[in-house]
């Protein structure tokens, strides 16, 4: 069985791998045993994953991973991806999610192995949606500025690695893992009040989504490529709430719709993140189920 470092093993899209990988043994994830790293978050960490405690910012430590273990290959999804933590502390933000990254590339490129970075959709200012590949980047946080140059580095270190740009994503983890959905549904279900934008819109995806399409693109022979991730479905994030509360047939729940202005955020937030998929579609047999359906999945997590 071949041997996978998935970095950020302790994250949502990590914890959301590791669960595609139990309940899906037959499918792409069949053939890999993973390795998951984690800074300060064993206990996030899916029960079937093996851990491994690993600074990405430490090159060393980077090494000495390698020298431990054989890797057949790389799905890197660890990073500081809170844009108001990037605005507050960039230097951190620039070591883990630029020189992380490149170190890392570096690692797949001198063991000749296949690597995934996840990067962002925020790489763009939101003005010019739906975004292709071959849209010219503006990032307009610190996060976004940091993922992009994450991007170029990660290119010009190992031209063969595979870039894949991540919507929002939304689905269960373990409930220590942070991520909107969670929040939104636990609010929901307390009658507490639920702020949502009208006005910024995305497609989203599934964590499981994104997982299929990791390992689809982790066991093809595809090298050296840019693609766009997105659920297919373009919405706001009050209608994604709206959708949410109609699946999970919650009664009173206190959403209010609001603009962006109407919040104050230490990062700017783009308006409108939508992806056009085509490209990733072509490459793979990908076809989004939509977001009602991948609710629906959600009910008997």
């Amino acid at each position: 069985m071949k041997q996978l470092l998935l970095t950020g093993a302790s994250g949502f899209l990590g914890w959301n791998i590791g669960h595609y990988t139990v309940n899906n043994p037959t499918e792409h994830a069949s053939n890999w045993n993973i390795i998951g790293t984690y800074l300060t978050n064993p206990t996030n960490i899916h029960s079937d994953i093996q851990g491994q405690s690993l600074d990405i910012r430490n090159k060393l430590a980077i090494d000495r991973l390698f020298n431990t273990f054989q890797f057949d290959g790389i799905i890197h999804t660890a990073a500081l991806s809170s844009p108001n933590h990037c605005a507050k502390s960039p230097k951190l933000s620039y070591q883990i999610n630029v020189k992380g990254t490149e170190y890392l590339a570096k690692k797949a490129k001198e063991y000749s192995i296949p690597m995934i970075f996840t990067s962002s959709s925020q790489v763009f200012d939101g003005d010019h949606a739906p975004y292709s590949e071959t849209d010219i980047p503006n990032p307009i946080s610190i996060y976004a500025e940091h993922k992009l140059a994450a991007e170029n580095a990660a290119f010009e270190a190992n031209p063969n690695i595979i870039i894949l740009r991540m919507p929002l994503m939304y689905g269960q983890a373990n409930g220590k893992t942070a991520n909107f959905f969670g929040e939104w549904l636990g609010k929901m279900q307390n009658n507490e009040p639920l702020f949502v934008f009208t006005d910024e819109i995305r497609t989203p995806a599934s964590g499981q989504e994104a997982a299929t399409i990791l390992f689809q693109l982790l066991n093809s022979n595809i090298k050296g490529e840019l693609f766009h991730l997105g659920g297919g479905e373009r919405l706001s994030r009050a209608d994604f709430a709206f959708k949410m509360e109609k699946v999970f047939q919650i009664k009173n729940a206190n959403i209010i719709p609001c603009l962006q202005k109407d919040k104050i955020m230490n990062a700017k937030r783009p308006k409108d993140l939508s992806l056009s998929i085509q490209k990733l579609q072509n490459a793979i047999n990908f076809q989004p189920k939509g977001i009602d359906a991948e609710l629906k999945k959600m009910l008997n997590f």
